[in-house]
Parts: C-alpha cells; structure tokens; sequence
C-alpha cells in the first residue's frame, strides 16, 4: 500500500507542475509587480508631487489589489488575452494599494506596476504651506511621472468644473479625462481643492455587446451560492433535531479539537487582517488601535461561529454514523495514507483535464496571477495553511461527516446522499475563474464524490485529509517554487520612477 501511494503520489505531483493553470507573462521588466517596499518607496514620492506633504515618517501600511469585478467579466467575455497588457499597464490586473495614517489624516495611494498612480484618496486635514496652482495643462504632467510611455500621457481631458449636489466646497475643482481603447476605456476623475490634488478615481468600462448576459450570470453565481448555504443550514438544523429527539448529545471531544484547530487557523491571519482592514475600510474618525481590537473581535467572532458550526456538525454525524453503521474513524494511519494519496491524485488529475479541456478550445480558464506576483505580494505559507485548514475542516465537517448520514438516515441510499451533499458543496464554490461555468461546477462535484466515497469507504479522516491535502498543495505551491526560484537567479527587479 506505501508503495502505491507513493508512485501515485509522484505521478500526480508531476501532473499538476507540468500542467497548472498557466500564469499571466509579463511584457517586460517594467511591468513586474514591485515589491512592497518599492511600492511604498514610489508612493511616498507620488503624495509628495501631488499634496506636498511628505509621508516618510507616517504609519504605512501596504496591500496587493486587483480589480476582481473587471478581470472576470473579461475573462467570461473572452477579451481577456486580447486586452490582457493594457489592463495589466493600467494596474487592473496586479497593483499596490498604500495608505498613510497620521492623527486625523490619512492619505490612500494606488501604485500600477510601471509606478502610475491609479487612486488618491485624502480624508481629514492637510496642513501645508508649500501651496501648487494645478491646472488641467499641468496637471497631467504631475500625474503622468513624466513617463513618455505611461497611460497618463494617454488621457484626453474631457471637462472640469464642480461636482453639484456632492461637495459644497466653492475652492474644489474636478478635471474629468477618459483614457480610450477600443475594447476597454477608463473615465478618471481628478480633484483639486485647496491648491492640491485631493482624490483620483478610475472607473473602467467594457464595450460588449454580451456584458449584460455576463453580469446575469455573475448575479446567478450569488443565489446559488446562497442557495448552497441555505442548504447547508437547513441540513444543520434537521441534524440537531434528529439527535435531539433520539437522545444524542454534543460530542465535544472530537469536535473540540476540530474547533481547536479552526481557532488556531484563523488566530495565525489575524494580523494580516488588520492590515487588509486598515488598507479597505480605515475611517479618520476611528484611531487605528480600535481598528485593531475591531479586527480581532471579527476574527474570533468568525472563529467562534466556525467552531460552532463545526461541533454541531461533528456531533450529529458521529452520532448518525453509529446509527447506520459507519465506521469513521478505524484504522487511522491507513485513512491518512488513502488522504494523502488521494488529495495529490486528485489535484494532478484535475489539473491535466484541465490542460486538455483548454486545448480544445472549447473552454476557457482565467490564468492565474505569476508565481513572483503571488511571493512579492505577501502571499505566504500562513495564508495557505489557515484557508486549507479552514476550508477542509469546515466543509467535511458539514458535507461528509454531517451530510452524509443525515440523508443516509433519512432515506437509506449512500448514493443520493453523495450525490445531494457533492450538489450542495459544488453550488457554495463560485465558477468565475472557468468558462463556461458548469465546468468549474462539475468538477467540484466530481471531487465532492470523491470525499464522499472516500468518507464512505474508508472513514471522514481519509476525507479531511485529502480536501486540506489538494487544498493547501494548490496555495502554496506558488510560494515555494517562487522561493526556489530566488535561490537559484534573482528575479526581475523593477526600476522605481523617484523623480520628485
């Protein structure tokens, strides 16, 4: 059996490195990702040209951003590669976001790759005496970095004047500008109010005949995604009924490490989320010490109903499966060698059906951000534990562990119950990132039959453990080859634009 698992295991992790889902190229050195320092580096130098205040000794805080909403409905309207460099230059496709903070002020900067800005954000009160005359001739020439090749030296102003309704300031001025392509454009709006730049806003539109279909079936994405957790509750609570009137009760051993675990998870990112909020949702009004304490609380809170969810499920399904005779738990060391096994080969198996759909033509997969994109962003080992831990625990718990015997117990067919607890985790998972979408969605289900014969014939461990297995090989294999790519030859750096 050892040797089984591991010329599989082999196999399969041959599969998935040679046929992964391609990555986006890069054009040249100039449109690499910089690092976060860099980033920082280039947007102390943008506030300064454009506010005047220098931001060197404010607090920082730094994140990878990108325009989601857009990439997709490209991506489903099949103009992605065609348009793939411009969105990439205009830094909807990988950008920084950086924010300043400083008593009653904070300052949001968006940074493309090539340095642009791509947002200005001011919030609070600026005191400065070095005040600039900005207008519409010279403003895009501050914009543009004096970058001859930049997409500032590509926008057409197309009026100015105040915005009526919104600001009731008499010294603000708005400039609007449209930076034009035939496939894609954005309208830019850029503020001006006492003397300095105080907001730059993008907003890019597609021209596509089927955008409206896309956005229909980006809406239908979300209700059977609702309809998924919907399910899933109401599959919870004729649980708890069941071992309520049976006489059963909470079981807090085995489900207490589960939920041990998920606390675990969550705890280990929770620092990284206090950056992600402060960089999202930082409002001058609230100091970021309360912004802290607010992360923490949503962390645990999240945590605790993860967990609670966990035990209950746990609980009814252990109960269940004495009821119907399903042993769950027997020869552990065997069900974590059948996971294992299981979770490379179904990982490598889905990644070379992948590379052969494509290959038809027929299919279409949103390539994934760069390996050097996913390592330079801060993209690391903790995240990719903490999602496989929290993704594996929580969804076995409820789909297999719970789901399974609750409908093999109510209608005494293995098989249905695989099938309606595979329907349910399939519909919860989106299918943005593959068109058409019911193949990313078949392939779920595909998986979801696996855990659950896996969970039927060789008990839930063998099924946790291919779920976090195929999960946490999938993250984090960007992070590792990337390291390994740094050891071997230095990357690509990016030469920062720090003119002032």
């Amino acid at each position: 059996m050892w040797l089984i698992a591991v010329v599989v295991s082999i196999l399969s992790l041959f599969l998935f490195l040679k046929f992964r889902d391609r990555a986006y190229k890069q054009e040249n050195d100039k449109l690499v990702l910089p690092s976060k320092q860099v980033a920082i580096e280039w947007a102390i130098v943008a506030v300064k040209r454009l506010t005047t205040i220098d931001v060197s000794d404010w607090d920082t805080y730094a994140a990878f951003w990108h325009d989601r909403e857009t990439i997709n409905r490209l991506h489903h309207l099949g103009m992605l590669d065609e348009v793939r460099t411009l969105v990439h230059r205009w830094g909807l496709l990988e950008s920084w976001r950086v924010r300043f903070v400083k008593n009653d002020t904070t300052i949001l900067v968006g940074i493309a790759p090539n340095g642009e800005i791509t947002h200005l954000q001011v919030e609070g009160q600026l005191r400065t005496d070095d005040v600039h005359k900005f207008e519409s001739s010279n403003l895009l020439a501050v914009l543009n970095i004096d970058n001859p090749h930049g997409f500032w030296s590509e926008a057409r102003l197309i009026g100015e004047g105040q915005v009526e309704g919104i600001s009731d300031r008499e010294e603000e001025r708005t400039f609007w500008y449209l930076i034009q392509s035939p496939k894609v454009r954005l309208r830019v709006s850029v503020t001006i109010y006492q003397g300095i730049v105080w907001q730059v806003h993008m907003e890019p539109e597609i021209f596509a005949p089927t955008l409206s279909q896309v956005v229909q079936r980006e809406f239908l994405d979300k209700v059977l995604n609702l309809s998924g957790v919907l399910g899933s509750f109401i599959a919870a609570v004729i649980g708890l009924l069941i071992i309520t009137i049976e006489g059963g009760k909470l079981n807090w051993n085995f489900g207490g490490v589960l939920a041990a675990i998920i606390l675990f998870a969550v705890v280990l990112v929770t620092n990284d989320g206090f950056e992600f909020s402060m960089i999202n949702s930082y409002d001058v009004r609230v100091n970021q010490r309360a912004i802290r304490m607010l992360t923490l609380v949503m962390s645990l809170f999240q945590a605790i109903a993860t967990m609670c969810v966990v035990l209950i499920s746990t609980s009814v399904g252990l109960f269940l499966t004495e009821q119907i005779g399903i042993s769950a738990f027997e020869h552990p060391v065997n069900q974590i060698i059948v996971g294992v096994t299981a979770g490379i080969a179904c990982l490598g198996g889905m990644t070379w059906l992948n590379a052969m759909l494509q290959s038809t033509g027929k299919v279409r997969i949103a390539p994934e951000l760069s390996d050097y994109t996913m390592f330079v962003s801060g993209y690391n080992w903790k995240g990719a534990l903490s999602m496989s831990l929290q993704s594996s625990i929580g969804e076995e718990a409820i789909y297999r562990l719970m789901g399974i015997p609750v409908i093999v117990w109510l209608t005494h067919q293995p098989w249905l119950a695989v099938l309606v607890t595979s329907l349910l985790w399939a519909i919860i998972h989106t299918g943005t990132g593959t068109h058409p979408r019911i193949i990313r969605w078949s392939e779920i289900v595909a998986l979801g039959f696996v855990m659950g014969e896996l969970y039927l014939q060789y008990g839930f461990i063998a099924a946790l453990v291919a779920h976090f297995i195929h999960n946490f090989i999938l993250m984090f294999a960007p992070i590792a080859l990337t390291k390994s790519k740094i050891n071997r030859k230095a990357l690509p750096i990016n030469n920062a634009v720090t003119k002032g």
